[in-house]
């Protein structure tokens, strides 16, 4: 009988919309099935207690200059779900929990020269059990070797009387070490100087650094040595250089005069200027409209049609390389007017 309910169930099943068929598939099986099942406990999964194998290959790479470099094998269980790395400090029976992670790689950095470090690492599965440790491994970050040359130094000068803005923008990029303790700038007026006491002008604890021991004109070219904190030097950085230009003199149109057609901005030459920007605003130095580059002294203006009875500005900038990202100088900016 019960087999006979449930084929014609099935046989009808398909006339109805299908969250209507199921419920009514549902409906029922539960009332047929019922007394059939009514001493029965509620069947459940049984939960997760198995934890995943112990992490295989726990293994030190190196370890010195303040950090300590690990790597072991991948866990290969369906319901893995992250390594946890511990660390002791000086004795090895004072672990805690240092990182949770996924990866089968990696480097603590930031460590005592002088400290002994001891480590363990455990596999987590999905369900929070966790392995066995792996084995203990030590280890002491001597200061080994120096640091690596810092990389891209890039010098660019900035002379913006607007902003009070004179000096070179140094910046580069710091050696891949977690020792480094600070960086020594060096100076010189010609590019074959000597990296030593007489040219060295100041040092940074960071990656950039702000030479406004300049004037206009001062051409200068810079390395870098980074030092760590074992006081070991590194070798010099590339050398790179650049020129303060003067600031840019606007010739026509004057400030605050009237600006007829063919529109064309004028300026002085800037000594050792590689090319200008040009820029026409709403605002002195705000609210640009139009801006175009040139190698020449003066362009023709090609922006937007000009406003009658309303005042604009204009500046220009000059750049001391080619293919510089930034203007090196400015100019004042000036107004004009339109009829």
């Amino acid at each position: 009988m019960l087999l006979k309910k449930l084929s014609i169930v099935s046989k009808h099943v398909f006339s109805f919309p299908s969250g209507l068929a199921v419920c009514m598939i549902a409906g029922v099986l539960l009332a047929t099935l019922t007394p059939l099942f009514t001493g029965c406990a509620k069947i459940t999964a049984p939960a997760d207690i198995f934890p995943p194998a112990t992490p295989a290959g726990f293994t030190l790479l190196g370890g010195g200059d303040g950090e300590a470099h690990f790597r072991w094998a991948k866990n290969a269980e369906p319901d893995f779900d992250k390594y946890k790395l511990y660390r002791a400090v000086a004795r090895a029976d004072s672990f805690r929990a240092l990182l949770e992670l996924r990866q089968t790689e990696y480097v603590d950095r930031f460590l005592e020269y002088e400290t002994t470090y001891f480590y363990y690492i455990t596999a987590l599965d999905f369900a929070g059990n966790e392995s066995p440790p792996s084995q203990i491994l030590d280890v002491q970050p001597l200061n080994i070797s120096s640091p690596a040359p810092p990389g891209n130094l890039l010098v660019a000068g900035r002379n913006n009387p607007t902003l009070g803005q004179m000096e070179m923008l140094l910046s580069w990029t710091p050696p891949n070490i977690s020792d480094v303790m600070l960086y020594r700038i060096f100076r010189g007026a010609a590019s074959d100087f000597r990296v030593e006491a007489a040219s060295l002008i100041d040092s940074s604890a960071s990656s950039a650094y702000r030479d406004q021991r300049v004037r206009p004109g001062d051409l200068f070219y810079y390395k870098i040595t980074a030092i760590d904190r074992g006081r070991k030097t590194s070798l010099p950085s590339n050398l790179n250089s650049d020129r303060l230009l003067r600031n840019v003199a606007l010739v026509s149109p004057a400030n605050r005069t009237k600006f007829s057609p063919p529109f064309i901005l004028s300026w002085s030459a800037v000594e050792h200027a590689a090319a200008y920007q040009v820029f026409v605003a709403r605002g002195p130095m705000s609210d640009v409209i139009w801006s175009s580059k040139t190698i020449n002294k003066e362009i023709v203006y090609a922006g937007p049609t000009l406003t009658a009875n309303t005042i604009y500005y204009w500046w220009v900038g000059a750049f001391s390389k080619t293919l510089a990202p930034e203007i090196n100088s400015f100019s004042e900016a000036w107004a004009f007017f339109i009829e």
